[in-house]
Order: C-alpha cells, then sequence, then structure tokens
C-alpha cells in the first residue's frame, strides 16, 4: 500500500524487475504475478465476507514504438470502501487541490490484508 494512498485499502502490485508492459514479463514471473492478483482478490473480499468493489487499473509503456525500457509496468488496486457501507468519497481538498486525506494509516491497513488467510470464505446459505 502507497503512503501517497487515497482509498483506505489502495494497492499496487508490480514485478520486482522494471518492465514496460505485461506483454514484456517472463512467463514465470507472469505467473507470480497472477498469482498475487488473485491472492489480493481473495483478500478484498474477507474482511466483511462481501464481495469487495474496486477499480483495478493497468499501467504500462506506450505502444508509440518509443523507447520505454524504464517504464515500470504495474496494477493498481483503488477500491471505494472505508467499511461494509462506508464509501469513501473524495473533499473538496482532494478534488480541488489534488490532495489526499485518510483517516487511516497504510501500514495499518496492509497489516489486516496480511492478517488475512489465503482461502475464500465461504458464503452462508442466504447469501447465494
Amino acid at each position: 500500500m502507497p503512503y501517497f494512498a487515497r482509498h483506505a485499502y489502495e494497492v499496487y502490485v508490480a514485478p520486482k524487475r522494471t518492465y514496460p508492459s505485461v506483454a514484456a514479463v517472463p512467463d514465470n514471473e507472469l505467473r507470480w504475478f497472477a498469482q498475487v492478483l488473485h491472492q489480493l482478490a481473495i483478500k478484498f473480499d474477507d474482511p466483511w465476507q462481501m464481495p469487495f468493489p474496486y477499480v483495478m487499473s493497468l499501467h504500462q509503456a506506450p505502444t508509440d514504438d518509443g523507447d520505454y525500457r524504464s517504464f515500470h509496468f504495474h496494477v493498481e488496486f483503488h477500491p471505494p470502501l472505508r467499511k461494509p457501507s462506508l464509501l469513501k468519497y473524495l473533499a473538496g481538498p482532494e478534488v480541488g487541490g489534488g490532495n489526499s486525506l485518510s483517516d487511516t494509516s497504510p501500514e495499518e491497513k496492509a497489516g489486516e490484508l496480511r492478517a488475512l488467510p489465503e482461502e475464500r470464505y465461504k458464503r452462508s446459505d442466504k447469501e447465494r
């Protein structure tokens, strides 16, 4: 979770090595990357045992044949929930001034996600 997160559970996932795009990531690292994304999606659902909405953005280099070898491909998750029924709305200073305000710390939220099990929660019959 970045120190500059705008959302309580905002997460960035990137390969350790620099690749300009997902197409440049070697197969063995791509499998690892996919596993990390899968585990994160599971952990997002688990805190409140419900499907956790998020916007997932894939950031990679432009495809205009320029030299973008130094661009670091990554995926960003921007989940709007702070609690099961509490959305994070951007306040005036955030929208107008480009500043982010948060009532949580990235370290706290990252610790919460790390502590969750690697298996998806089981829904009750009522939720199905």
